[in-house]
């Protein structure tokens, strides 16, 4: 493994709406050295999959397939070198034609790992956009699909645990060979590789997960988190008027906040954050320069409460 200090960041599907939104990420990843990215998918289009393996009418199949195609269709408008929004054009209705072959693979058999693929695609669409705008900007960068670096424990593929021995190996080898390559990878978020070599999925919201992760497997800098939201708050600012941002924290703290129901991370992050001492950062996408939530293995030195 090469000396490289890594900042692995994840942005999160309320962070991928639009166009401006991927120009926006894009300019936040421009500005670190040796980043690794995780992508959510976008904002909506996760429950629209799931509609659309529930969905037993066929006009209802065809308006989801539209809707999920139209908002990624739009997404690439916002590229400006005209070669590079053909072949991001072009890739993408190559992944539109899989994702309803993949919906019809599922409405014939209704196997398991025939939903888990299935539901994968937010990802995998939002990480091919997210690599081209970065392109777009004249940085190298590739797409790797979870199910490559992650490896579960066993079979379960709508709710897998990551084999943690087995998956650093993979991330660090193929992380390493991109950034020999200098360029930048974006990695799909949300699922991995069951043990009979099937896509499964980690859970919803779980891209926190696969970030958490990558970062355990890699000698990092940071890892960073970012929200539509200001960092982790003393409570819900639409419910408590007086909330304020946390600026610091122990991984004992944050933990009790997530799990007394604060939503902004994934149970599974603190703990492996805890293994190698990660430090992470919970950052406002809208504001990159705001200060956000550190959380860390060090007694904080400020009152939070």
């Amino acid at each position: 493994m090469n000396s490289r200090n890594y900042h692995v960041m994840k942005f999160g599907g309320s962070c991928l709406r639009s166009a401006d939104d991927m120009s926006n990420a894009s300019r936040i990843i421009s500005r670190y050295r040796y980043p690794v990215v995780i992508a959510s998918a976008m904002n909506g289009v996760t429950q629209k999959l799931i509609e659309l393996s529930e969905a037993e009418d066929a006009k209802k199949h065809r308006q989801l397939l539209e809707d999920i195609g139209k908002a990624h269709r739009n997404t690439i408008t916002g590229l400006a070198d005209t070669s590079v929004r053909i072949e991001a054009s072009d890739e993408l209705e190559a992944m539109l034609q899989a994702l309803e072959r993949s919906h019809s693979e599922w409405i014939s058999g209704h196997e398991p790992w025939e939903k888990a693929y299935l539901l994968s695609f937010g990802e995998r669409l939002s990480a091919v956009i997210l690599k081209w705008y970065l392109r777009d900007m004249g940085l190298k960068s590739s797409n790797i699909n979870s199910d490559e670096l992650l490896f579960a424990e066993d079979d379960n593929v709508l709710n897998a645990t990551v084999d943690e021995e087995i998956s650093q190996v993979e991330i660090r080898n193929r992380i390493a060979f991109h950034s020999d390559m200098n360029e930048i990878p974006v990695v799909t978020g949300f699922f991995c590789c069951s043990l009979s070599g099937r896509t499964a999925l980690l859970g919803r919201n779980s891209s926190d997960y696969t970030a958490s992760m990558v970062a355990y497997s890699l000698p990092t800098y940071e890892l960073v988190f970012w929200k539509d939201v200001p960092g982790l708050m003393t409570g819900d600012p639409k419910l408590v008027k007086e909330s304020h941002v946390l600026k610091l924290l122990t991984y004992e703290q944050a933990g009790n906040y997530i799990v007394n129901g604060a939503k902004i991370l994934h149970p599974r992050v603190i703990d492996i954050a805890r293994k190698r001492d990660t430090t992470i950062r919970i950052k406002p996408f809208r504001e990159p320069e705001a200060e956000g939530t550190l959380i860390t293995g060090a007694i904080p030195s400020v009152e939070i409460s």
